[in-house]
């Protein structure tokens, strides 16, 4: 004799009041051990996991980017879209000027197709250019006792090319590795 089932009731949903980073990290340590599971410990450890209690890391995504970036290029540096990085250096026993210019949240300005004769100097030689799309690196040397040299670089805002004008403060002593002040000017 058979005895009748229970009719089944269907699950009710269980609100999840987690929030989306949290059930991320839930999401990613499932896969974490659903990996261990299929591919072993070992595999999984070569491939730079340090053990199965490893957490895989939540990045944040990047803000937006700034506004009206490529309608105001001469304010390139005042909104934020690019930033600026000089120091003094000591290479073979002279002073050289390290700058870097890196562009913010990756969006439509860059340095694409940047080459040495695009940029103009005035008070400064240029020794080294290292470009990417979205930085690049310069070593400069300036000229004489030269306090506020300058440089002019095309940078692609939306497809086309706009002028970045910069002025390097080296009033101050030099010492390595000293920070030195860059501005945009128009």
């Amino acid at each position: 004799m058979q005895k009748d089932k229970e009719p089944s009731r269907p699950l009710e949903p269980v609100a999840d009041v987690r929030t989306v980073r949290e059930r991320t990290i839930a999401h990613l340590d499932n896969l974490m051990r659903a990996a261990v599971t299929m591919v072993g410990t070992g595999a999984l450890l070569a491939s730079g996991a340090q053990d199965r209690q490893s957490r895989p890391v939540v990045v944040d995504p990047p803000p937006p980017p700034p506004p009206e970036c490529c309608e105001h290029p001469d304010q390139f540096l005042v909104r934020g879209c690019t930033w600026a990085v000089a120091v003094w250096a000591k290479v073979d026993g002279q002073w050289v000027l390290r700058l870097s210019l890196h562009v913010r949240n990756l969006g439509p300005v860059g340095f694409v197709g940047l080459g040495k004769t695009d940029i103009k100097l005035s008070g400064i030689t240029l020794k080294e250019l290292h470009t990417m799309p979205y930085q690049v690196d310069l070593v400069l040397a300036p000229v004489g006792d030269e306090k506020s040299p300058s440089l002019e670089l095309p940078v692609t805002c939306n497809g086309k090319k706009v002028p970045l004008k910069l002025s390097l403060d080296l009033s101050e002593p030099r010492t390595e590795t000293r920070t030195i002040p860059v501005k945009q000017i128009k």
